[in-house]
């Protein structure tokens, strides 16, 4: 009798520690938003919770806003869910290149352009949606969603329609002449733009250091025009004369060789001067020189 009583109470351990294990197996699962459809297939539309993805992009960072319309969740609840990230051509490299947890329903990445080359790209978000632990007992399930956003590539990834500046066609950047009065040549008076680049390095195994600040320069701008190139001298001192205006300034990497991060000039340029009539005008510019690898 004694005998027949320990083999049921071990009978009851082993089986509670099986029913403790599938319990976890399950909420672990669905914490995950693994649980595949051909084992719990979607509920009726009235069970569902309708997702909406929306993407955006700016300064290379991408994001995907997951939303809910219909329904009211929490932040917190949407964390779970989990964003798969990609584009249509080479040109420009997605970290993460998987799946990301989208925290508070929001998934952010980082777009890398390979190349200085102005083009463009097209970067999709997908939510493929399933069943979802959302922090308590049970699961819900949520419906698939995705986006896509435009990206033009240069010294960053943004908006395709908004890339500033915007070079018009060829054909239509030639030099306005100088108007004329009673025959008599209008000069047209100048002033000196002048600095210096002070840029220092961050040098690691996989990345090499740039020989001289004349691999760095600037692009001065004028109404969406480039007007000139400008190559830092070896020291980073740099000086142009310029007809009087105002003046965007953007950097320029003269040699393609090096892997320059996105954010070396960020917070640095643009920067817009104004050049006044027999004057000389100062622009200093700091940084640091970071590489990238892919």
């Amino acid at each position: 009798m004694r005998k027949k009583k320990v083999e049921k109470k071990k009978m009851w351990m082993v089986g509670g520690a099986l029913a403790i294990a599938g319990v976890t197996i399950f909420l672990v699962t669905f914490y995950s938003g693994s649980l595949s459809l051909a084992a719990f297939p979607a509920p009726a539309p009235n069970m569902q919770i309708t997702t909406k993805l929306d993407c955006s992009v700016a300064n290379n960072v991408l994001q995907a806003n997951i939303t809910t319309t219909g329904t009211t969740v929490k932040s917190s609840q949407l964390n779970n869910l989990r964003v798969t990230w990609s584009n249509n051509s080479s040109i420009g490299l997605i970290i993460p290149q998987t799946s990301v947890t989208a925290l508070g329903g929001v998934a952010t990445a980082i777009y890398l352009p390979k190349t200085a080359i102005k083009s463009s790209d097209t970067v999709h978000a997908n939510f493929q949606g399933g069943w979802f632990y959302s922090g308590s007992f049970t699961a819900t399930y949520y419906t698939p969603s995705s986006c896509s956003v435009d990206v033009a590539m240069g010294i960053c990834a943004v908006p395709a329609s908004n890339l500033v500046p915007t070079p018009k066609p060829a054909s239509t950047q030639r030099p306005t002449p100088t108007p004329r009065a009673a025959f008599t040549p209008v000069p047209q008076s100048a002033g000196i733009l002048t600095g210096r680049a002070t840029i220092s390095q961050t040098v690691t195994a996989t990345c090499r250091a740039f020989a001289g600040n004349e691999q760095f320069g600037i692009n001065i701008y004028q109404s969406n025009n480039k007007i000139k190139t400008l190559k830092f001298n070896h020291d980073g001192t740099f000086k142009v004369e310029l007809p009087v205006g105002s003046y965007a300034i953007y950097p320029d990497y003269l040699q393609p060789g090096l892997m320059v991060s996105p954010d070396m000039w960020k917070g640095v340029l643009p920067q817009t001067v104004t050049i006044q009539s027999g004057k000389s005008t100062t622009l200093n510019l700091k940084t640091t020189y970071y590489c990238n690898t892919w």
